[in-house]
Order: structure tokens, then sequence, then C-alpha cells
């Protein structure tokens, strides 16, 4: 979806943030949008970072960004550009640029989520494929806690340690892996199954063609 965003948005001036009527989200999008911005969408794990900034730098990857709205997707949401009086049945946040086209966050179970940031959720680990070796820092740092001593397909879905494998992926990965998943996480977390936490979803990336040429 980062890829996707970035692709449709290049060089786009946005001047207005709203919501739909059917929305629920309490987030203020108030704000002196009209002046024009630009964004740059960012991913880890199950979380979209949208990079709000008043000025062409917001296309260099990794500078201060004057605005940070972290969304999260749900079970169903996904962002599509289209013509701003062509908004989807189910399109809930809107994005308007200046030349009557908008990016919308169409979300036919209403789960997804957004809210302002100063950076990423602190309750959720370093992406397990794109910073690989810090999302196992972060597991192996607090394999004595508690949480380790769970049954290992249960601690695979927290986000706080695997963030964003999901039910098919872990599915997938301890399938994989062939080794007993009830087993107490402390003792049975080796390096295949780590590994395989970067090579399942990084298939399924690939196997599923969302990659925008």
């Amino acid at each position: 979806m980062a890829e996707y965003v970035n692709t449709v948005v290049k060089g786009k001036k946005f001047v207005n943030i709203r919501k739909s009527e059917a929305s629920k989200s309490k987030t203020d999008l108030k704000g002196n949008w009209k002046i024009g911005f630009c964004l740059e969408a960012e991913n880890r794990g199950k979380e979209l970072r949208l990079n709000l900034n008043w000025s062409a730098d917001c296309f260099k990857r990794h500078l201060k960004s004057d605005k940070i709205l972290i969304c999260n997707m749900g079970m169903s949401g996904h962002w599509a550009f289209v013509e701003s009086n062509k908004i989807p049945k189910h399109g809930h946040l809107i994005f308007d640029t200046d030349d009557g086209h908008s990016l919308v966050l169409v979300d036919t179970r209403r789960f997804a989520r957004w809210q302002w940031a100063d950076g990423w959720s602190t309750d959720r680990s370093p992406d397990p494929v794109e910073d690989h070796l810090l999302f196992r820092g972060n597991i192996l740092k607090d394999i004595n806690k508690k949480e380790f001593q769970k049954p290992i397909y249960e601690v695979l879905m927290n986000q706080k340690y695997f963030n964003g494998l999901g039910a098919y992926l872990v599915a997938e990965i301890l399938g994989r892996w062939d080794k007993n998943p009830f087993q107490v996480a402390k003792e049975g977390i080796d390096t295949e199954l780590l590994s395989l936490c970067r090579q399942i979803p990084s298939e399924a990336y690939f196997l599923n063609g969302v990659r925008v040429s």
C-alpha cells in the first residue's frame, strides 16, 4: 500500500483532508490545508505512516515531517486514487488534490483507524522484513519475560514482537517450520523460525503481485 500511495501521489499537491459522514473516527482533521502540502507513505508491519510536508522536500526520504498520520488498515482497508467526484461508497478518509483528484482510504468494514502521532507506535516491533536485525533483537532482549512463557503459536500473534504477522502468515510460518507450535516460546523460538518470519511475508508480497511497476 505504501508503494501504491507513493506512486499515485508523486508530484501531487493536496489542499484538504476530510472524512466521510459515516466515519466514527474522532481524530481532528481541521487545519489550514488549503495552503497546500504533499505527502509520502512508509510502512512498518501493519502500520502505514503518512508524512505530510509543506514543501517539495517530502519526496526526499527520512526528512523530518511537518505532520505524521499513522493509519491502521483493519481487515479490509485499502487505498484508491480517484476523481474527487467519484469517491467510493466506503471511502472514509479523503485527501483532496488541487487538480480534482483524491487519495481515499476505502474500508467496507470500518475497522481502519488513523491518528496524528510523533512517529511509529511504541507498542509495535520493528518490521520483520525491512528491519529484520532490529526485529530479532527486540525479541531476544525480552525472551525471559512472561510473554514468552506462552505457546509459540500465541506469541507469534503479539504485535509488540511480531509486527505485521496475522493469522494466515503465522499458519504458514508454523507449517514450514514443522515443529511443535504448542511448546513454550522461550524454549522453542530458534533462528529458523525467526528467518521464516522474514521469508514468508516476503513471498506473500511477491505472490500477491502488489509491487507497483
